[in-house]
């Protein structure tokens, strides 16, 4: 690439007027261009459309940072949002950013860089951080999750193992053959799209490089998401998902052993212990004969687990649904004792730039 390549932030954005700022600061805020934004609004209710245009007003002319706002009728979901914006965008670098997301401010710089200086890196993936806000506002700080391909040679193997490592849509760079290769986000998926995307890229071997330095913040909060919420959703989706990336790693000749456990790994994590939180117990019972089919010396992650469901009946299942249910207070007690961050620190206000230096 003997130019700098413009970079493409795709804001997909449901009823995100408390939150969508925020990520827009971050986008202004960086450090590369050419640098564009687009927002879709997905069909929202509230005044997010309206925030959107106040930050573009306030900040794009001083940050030279190309602005589009693009509004859904009705809402589609967050797949059919991400791909519309895609379908708009002029980059050959792609980022999605998620409306109550946001980005450190060399993050699009550090993976615009990496593909520029390797032109056969076709993903790049960061460390992202979890951040947990509170009905009082406070915001407490989880542990960051290292990229895609820091824990295991072979990046597709971890992601079935990890399904986790995928989930973050702010933490990858595509570039746009890539992702329409793939044909793009699927926009029947109601979860989980975007470890979908990821895995079925994956599936090419495309080159990856990976930031161990933190790209993002990924916040949880209990208001209103681009995509559906719901374990058992969740556990339903992700039976589908993991059983077509098997058949299509078959059908490539690529389903080795550790990616055929791996896969019956991610079929547990993902789709029984959801199904077994939301009480579910007849698709957990789907989830595990799918997974045992896959892999049929599959157990379960943890000796209780491999204990509980030698017992008679649903007697097994209903007593790792309460261990479930334990751990989720249980780690979610100990995030709420951790440190907290003042949101202005970690997403300050961009500074004005002159168009001369976006060269």
């Amino acid at each position: 690439m003997s130019e700098r390549a413009l970079v493409s932030v795709i804001v997909p954005a449901y009823n995100a007027e408390r939150w969508i700022a925020t990520a827009l600061r971050s986008v202004f805020a960086q450090t590369w261009r050419p640098l564009e934004v687009v927002v879709v609004d997905d069909g929202s209710s509230d005044a997010t459309a309206g925030v959107v245009e106040d930050a573009f007003a306030r900040f794009a002319a001083a940050s030279d940072v190309a602005t589009h706002l693009i509004r859904h009728e009705t809402n589609r979901g967050a797949p059919a949002a991400r791909n519309t914006g895609t379908r708009h965008a002029r980059g050959e670098l792609l980022r999605f950013l998620d409306a109550d997301d946001w980005l450190t401010s060399d993050s699009v710089e550090r993976h615009a860089a990496a593909m520029a200086a390797d032109p056969a890196v076709e993903l790049a993936c960061g460390t992202v951080q979890s951040i947990f806000l509170t009905d009082a506002g406070s915001t407490y700080v989880a542990g960051a999750l290292a990229p895609v391909g820091e824990a295991s040679a072979d990046p597709l193997e971890e992601v079935l193992r990890r399904p986790g490592v995928a989930a973050y849509p702010l933490r990858f760079t595509f570039r746009r053959p890539l992702f329409e290769r793939v044909g793009g986000f699927n926009e029947t998926l109601q979860r989980a799209q975007e470890y979908d995307l990821v895995a079925r890229m994956l599936l090419h071997e495309p080159k990856l490089w990976r930031q161990a330095e933190l790209c993002g913040y990924y916040r949880h909060h209990d208001g209103e998401r681009i995509s559906t919420r719901g374990d058992a959703v969740t556990a339903t989706v992700m039976i589908g998902v993991a059983d077509n990336l098997v058949q299509q790693l078959e059908s490539r000749g690529m389903l080795t052993a550790p990616r055929r456990a791996a896969a019956a790994r991610l079929i547990y994590l993902a789709a029984v212990r959801p199904a077994l939180l939301a009480k579910r117990y007849d698709i957990a019972e789907t989830a595990m004969a799918v997974a045992r089919v896959t892999e049929p010396q599959m157990a379960p992650p943890t000796k209780f687990e491999r204990f509980a469901l030698r017992m008679p009946g649903r007697l097994g299942t209903r007593l790792i649904r309460t261990a479930l249910r334990y751990k989720r207070w249980r780690n979610m007690r100990r995030i709420h004792k951790g440190p907290r961050l003042p949101l202005a620190t970690i997403c300050p206000e961009p500074a004005s730039r002159t168009p001369s230096s976006a060269l």
